[in-house]
């Protein structure tokens, strides 16, 4: 008897979820969005980027990879392909809200080295179909090649982010290689 209970209650545990994915499915598609046109968010300092597309190699399109970005005198300057995390929120969610400080220190200081972008779905719902995101927040870790290393759900803190990326082969606990002084020697 103890066995048709469990199975039982694992039956309608199973059709709960279910049902739970179905209408959170038909919410999010309902969801519309201001103006489809629009770039996703910010990359850089004054940057964004279009919508990214996933062409199914498992390579993300990664408009964000080359940024322009205005010099002092208004001349543009190049900032080499670098690494990307993509976190996918919604400013409603706790998790998401707890990410936000985490995601702006890491945008300063990993400045020039990693870029940190932040895709509101609430704002920008079709942002979040080319990463086939189910559960926010995600963050997604992109090489500078545009391809997806790995992804996080939930809230993550900073240093669990850089262990992440030590452990894909990026290792930014080092200071940025611009700006060790040699003492002038070449």
């Amino acid at each position: 008897m103890k066995e048709r209970s469990i199975s039982s209650g694992l039956r309608i545990a199973i059709i709960a979820g279910l049902v739970l994915a179905v209408v959170l499915t038909i919410w999010f598609k309902g969801q519309g969005t201001e103006d489809p046109t629009k770039p996703t968010g910010p990359t850089a300092e004054g940057a964004s980027v279009q919508e990214p597309a996933k062409d199914g190699s498992g390579k993300i399109e990664k408009p964000a990879a080359v940024v322009s970005d205005e010099g002092a005198a208004g001349a543009s300057k190049i900032v080499a392909a670098l690494p990307r995390l993509v976190d996918l929120g919604r400013g409603t969610c706790i998790p998401c809200k707890l990410m936000m400080p985490v995601l702006e220190e890491l945008r300063q200081s990993m400045e020039g080295r990693m870029i940190v972008q932040y895709i509101d779905i609430s704002k920008d719902p079709e942002a979040a179909a080319p990463y086939e995101v189910k559960i926010i927040p995600t963050q997604i870790f992109i090489d500078s090649d545009g391809t997806e290393l790995s992804r996080h759900t939930g809230f993550i803190p900073r240093e669990d982010i850089l262990k992440e990326w030590k452990r894909l082969g990026f290792d930014f606990s080092y200071p940025d290689p611009g700006a060790i002084d040699d003492g002038g020697q070449d």
